[in-house]
């Protein structure tokens, strides 16, 4: 009798740690990668928001290094009238940039607008490849760059997952250049790493959603309008919230520290500037 409740009871734990490994193993796996699932005519609103607080700003000048605090605050709200899987209508609702520096008890703020906000945008995708246009009139340089960012940005949104069902658990690394398609922002070069992981699947209204694990430290090169470098270095972590029923990523957000190296012309005189602080990066999808 003694020998058969061991024996149950051996039997017992044998099943409670075979599940307790299955479920701890990630058991459970997840396609993350597929085309975008949206009822023709779905309004998809997207809203973004960039913000560097405590930040610091450091200028070389005559010899001398001055310091001073700085904020920086970019929104952007674009609204997609899904079409077709390879037709969307984009209007730019906003998509602006304010940067507050104070130097020497001296309050500067800077401001700047795309030069397609306000616009509607079409977006088409033939041979696998994707263009914007405006829907009304041809673009000028500013507006042809900035579409053309669009375009890039929409050929490389699915490069962040990987093919086929993902474990819970699994981990990846992805190319830098998706930076591209997370932050919407045109880089010449880009170095670093950008890795991922699928932590878990959670239900919510009904619907599945992974919850990825983002870890991304970045170096970029870009240029302003008049031509200026600016070194973008870059070290955040964060999540994204990617419905598994869409496709679709309707949450991210990333925290951490941002850097950024340039240089300000003054009467021919190149003036070196660093600015950074906390970095915050939120991205709010609805659907209507």
């Amino acid at each position: 009798m003694e020998k058969t409740k061991k024996a149950s009871a051996v039997a017992l734990f044998t099943v409670l740690a075979c599940a307790l490994m299955l479920w701890g193993c990630g058991s459970k796996k997840a396609q993350l990668k597929g085309e975008p699932r949206f009822k023709t005519g779905a309004l998809i609103r997207e809203e973004s928001t960039m913000t560097v607080t405590g930040g610091t700003v450091t200028i070389q000048t005559g010899g001398q290094t001055v310091t001073g605090t700085v904020t920086f605050d970019e929104k952007s709200i674009e609204e997609t009238e899904w079409q077709s899987p390879d037709k969307r209508r984009v209007t730019v609702v906003q998509d602006s940039t304010e940067m507050v520096t104070t130097i020497m008890g001296e309050q500067r703020k800077e401001s700047a607008h795309s030069p397609i906000e306000g616009l509607k945008v079409l977006a088409n995708r033939v041979g696998g490849n994707w263009t914007c246009t405006l829907e009304d009139g041809a673009a000028n340089d500013e507006q042809a760059d900035e579409l053309k960012n669009m375009a890039d940005a929409l050929n490389v949104e699915d490069r962040i997952y990987p093919d086929g069902a993902l474990p819970i658990g699994h981990r990846w690394e992805a190319d830098p250049g998706v930076v591209k398609s997370m932050f919407g922002t045109q880089l010449a070069s880009v170095s670093g790493t950008v890795s991922f992981e699928l932590k878990r699947v959670e239900k919510k209204d009904n619907h599945e959603y992974a919850i990825i694990g983002v870890t991304l430290k970045i170096t970029g090169i870009s240029t302003d309008t008049d031509n200026t470098q600016i070194i973008t270095r870059m070290a955040l972590q964060g999540e994204i919230h990617r419905s598994l029923a869409l496709f679709y990523d309707t949450y991210e957000e990333l925290r951490g520290k941002a850097e950024y190296e340039t240089k300000l012309v003054e009467e021919k005189e190149e003036i070196p500037l660093v600015y950074g602080g906390n970095i915050s990066i939120v991205d709010v999808t609805t659907i209507k």
